[in-house]
């Protein structure tokens, strides 16, 4: 009999021990999850991130409960054994639940003093799509693949709370019917979002700064994160200085990505007053929108440097059409930037970069021997981004446009039989669009075909640029190494491989896959 308890004894023990080790770690993962979410949000505006609490409850999925301080998620251990079994898709779907329940604590000023309840919705329908619709998005700038999995996800969550015969939405709890049809809208919603996301920063790779602008400006409606305003406002400051058929800027600024089609410009000899009137207007007008929307995401990290450089990069290029604009070398010694680099831990990348922009505000406000001295310190630098830069504005310095800084690329080898899914680009028009920005009028409408996605913009000018897309998984098989050789442009997730002579471009994972083909046509 006393082997018997003391066996008993032993196997609760077991079990109470492997319980609490579960616990453990699903708190661990969950708090992963959210500081991942958090960082990728980039707005530290409420810098403490919730604290996360795991309970034995079986009553609402999750909640968001607001306080003074950070508030708290409470995840119930049933929600989060729901996630588990979707396996290896087990932190993807719980991003979901987490990513939910902070886009509320984001919305503080709605949500001060208050509870949420995942399965009762406590705001209105929209307002609950509206939070799911960010969750969602955020996952995927963390990088979890949460969108597949939303619809399955309340379907199981719903079983395992027993809501599934639920007739009735009595005190707020929608039933599995309506939750379904807004999962779908959600799913719909998002993967229509991602894919304007990526195809912004394809535009931007390759130059098509407006229509990227556009893109990035739409996505804000539904989500606010700090990548977002910084892309817009780069994007603006890189139309202003390329919207002319004329090479306007003297010098090469750190937030630029292909210089040879602007060396290959006429030159004009006082910048942004050869321009005329409505140029000059025009440019000014993008870049007081860069500024705009480049502050935005200063103020929600103030320790977010590489803004810091693209707003002290705005500064210098208005200071040929507005004298009395900000003084980029005031703005560097106002916001103490050195000290800022020093604090953050900067990489040496970054600290060249704020130097890049620091010559160049030296430069523009009339202090030349600064401005020398730093980019002669930079021309030996071990990246060959911030060597080219510093050799150029040099020579830029003595007025000296060699067309030897004009770079020479090739396109790779890469043997692909792409089906054309019956597109005929001249023939391509816009049936069913919708108006990505008012302020432009441009108009977008994405078609998922056979085997590829074809996006097409149409200008207020009514010029047509179209964008076919096929996904693929297959390895990069070029010496990347030679990085000279080809044209790498790098993003969130890995990097853009241009060859523009063949109007193609490949998207390539951080581990070296190419995900996705895209080729391009416009003017027609």
């Amino acid at each position: 009999m006393r082997h018997c308890l003391l066996g008993l004894l032993l196997c609760l023990f077991c079990n109470t021990n492997f319980a609490n080790s579960e616990i453990i770690e699903d708190q661990i993962i969950a708090e992963t999850i959210l500081k991942n979410l958090f960082n990728a949000y980039g707005s530290f505006v409420y810098p403490i991130p919730p604290k996360i609490e795991i309970v034995h409850e079986k009553k609402r999925v999750a909640a968001f409960v607001a306080d003074r301080q950070s508030g708290k998620i409470i995840l119930e251990k049933a929600a989060i054994d729901v996630c588990r079994s979707f396996g290896k898709d087990y932190e993807s779907a719980l991003a979901f639940i987490i990513g939910h329940e902070l886009g509320h604590f984001f919305d503080r000023e709605n949500n001060k003093g208050f509870a949420t309840n995942y399965l009762k919705w406590t705001h209105t329908q929209k307002e609950e799509e509206k939070a799911d619709i960010w969750g969602v998005f955020c996952a995927y700038l963390a990088e979890y693949k949460t969108v597949s999995i939303v619809p399955n996800l309340i379907e199981a969550l719903y079983q395992e709370y027993n809501l599934m015969e639920k007739k009735d939405e009595l005190y707020g709890y929608p039933t599995f019917k309506v939750r379904q049809e807004v999962a779908q809208n959600v799913q719909e919603q998002v993967e229509e979002l991602i894919h304007i996301f990526d195809t912004a920063n394809l535009l931007n790779a390759m130059g098509k700064y407006e229509s990227a602008a556009a893109s990035y400006k739409y996505i804000l409606q539904f989500y606010q994160g700090r990548e977002i305003y910084n892309n817009l406002g780069v994007n603006y400051a890189l139309e202003a200085i390329n919207f002319t058929k004329k090479n306007v800027d003297r010098y090469l600024y750190p937030f630029e990505i292909d210089i040879n089609t602007r060396i290959k410009k006429p030159k004009l000899d006082r910048g942004g007053e050869d321009l005329t009137e409505k140029e000059q207007a025009y440019r000014m007008q993008m870049l007081q929108e860069a500024k705009k929307y480049l502050a935005i995401a200063g103020k929600m990290d103030y320790n977010y440097l590489s803004d810091d450089i693209n707003i002290m990069s705005v500064l210098a290029l208005m200071m040929d059409l507005c004298k009395t604009c900000e003084n980029p070398v005031a703005y560097y010694e106002k916001q103490e930037l050195l000290k800022v680099a020093n604090f953050i831990g900067a990489s040496n990348q970054q600290k060249a970069q704020l130097q890049l922009a620091l010559a160049l505000a030296y430069a523009k406000t009339g202090k030349k021997e600064a401005a020398k001295k730093i980019w002669d310190s930079l021309k030996n630098h071990s990246s060959t981004e911030i060597k080219y830069q510093a050799t150029f504005n040099l020579a830029a310095l003595k007025a000296d446009y060699s067309t030897s800084f004009i770079k020479i690329y090739d396109c790779p080898s890469i043997n692909l039989d792409l089906p054309k899914d019956g597109v005929t680009p001249h023939r391509v028009e816009i049936k069913e669009g919708f108006t990505l920005d008012s302020l432009d009028n441009t108009q977008l409408e994405i078609r998922q075909l056979d085997n590829s996605i074809l996006t097409i913009f149409e200008d207020q000018e009514g010029e047509i640029f179209m964008l076919q897309n096929w996904p693929i998984n297959q390895p990069l098989t070029i010496d990347l190494n030679q990085t000279d050789k080809y044209q790498l442009v790098a993003h969130s997730q890995g990097f853009y491989l241009l060859c523009m002579d063949a109007s193609s471009i490949y998207s390539v994972n951080s581990d070296g896959f190419i995900k996705a083909i895209a080729q391009f046509h416009e003017s027609f």
